[in-house]
């Protein structure tokens, strides 16, 4: 019984331990289905490449795997992107704050010189205006609540932009599905609005908008689409 009992165990560490390098090769690779679909990765999980990035880069770290915002800043890939499909995870502390910013510049808050997607632990903020709460085009277009997972979890965010038809999947639930070309006015201001008016760019950088905050990135991955 000793024996069968220590057997047992020693099947079971040895699972776990193939569990956990498999989780390991799967961090911050592609798929085989992304491989052909022409997905490439934007961080490798060793370094912050700067081929690839460029502005704060220094203001992001590698831990084990992952890209720290810390402190932050905004950091921008290097090249222009006017159709996509981006991926990534991320996972907040307490009171969390950060953004994916998509076709602005170079340079300057990528939620003025395009758009941005809101990170933000929604919990923590009860009193934010719809379009500031997490997966929104901040200050835009408000995205459907109750489809994020709170700090320390992991979350899985799809950015689909194509043209003036932007999608944004939370955790496998679509929380954003819009035409910008339809959108005329902007609900945090009047008119052209100072704080987004850059909204109807056609392409721009793709950016990390850290807010002081040690947001975690991984699985950070891209593909353009034909304009």
């Amino acid at each position: 019984m000793r024996t069968t009992s220590m057997t047992i165990v020693t099947c079971l560490l040895l699972i776990l331990a193939s569990r956990l390098v498999a989780g390991d090769q799967a961090l911050n690779t592609l798929t085989p289905q992304e491989k052909d679909q022409g997905f490439f990765l934007l961080f490798d999980g060793k370094t912050v490449d700067t081929s690839l990035w460029d502005g704060a880069v220094k203001q992001h770290v590698v831990r084990d795997g992952l890209l720290v915002a810390d402190p932050g800043g905004f950091m921008f890939t290097k090249k222009d992107y006017a159709n996509f499909i981006f991926r990534t995870e991320f996972k907040m502390p307490p009171d969390g704050n950060s953004g994916v910013g998509i076709r602005c510049a170079s340079q300057g808050s990528p939620g003025r010189t395009g758009m941005e997607i809101q990170i933000i632990d929604d919990d923590a903020n009860k009193n934010l205006h719809p379009t500031q709460y997490t997966g929104a085009i901040y200050g835009v277009i408000a995205p459907k609540l109750g489809h994020l997972k709170g700090p320390g979890q992991w979350n899985y965010m799809e950015i689909i932009a194509n043209g003036p038809l932007v999608k944004i999947t939370l955790n496998d639930t679509v929380i954003v599905d819009t035409d910008l070309s339809k959108v005329t006015s902007f609900p945090l201001g009047s008119g052209k609005s100072k704080l987004v008016p850059k909204i109807h760019n056609t392409t721009g950088r793709i950016a990390l908008a850290g807010h002081n905050s040690p947001v975690e990135f991984k699985n950070m991955r891209m593909k353009t689409l034909e304009q």
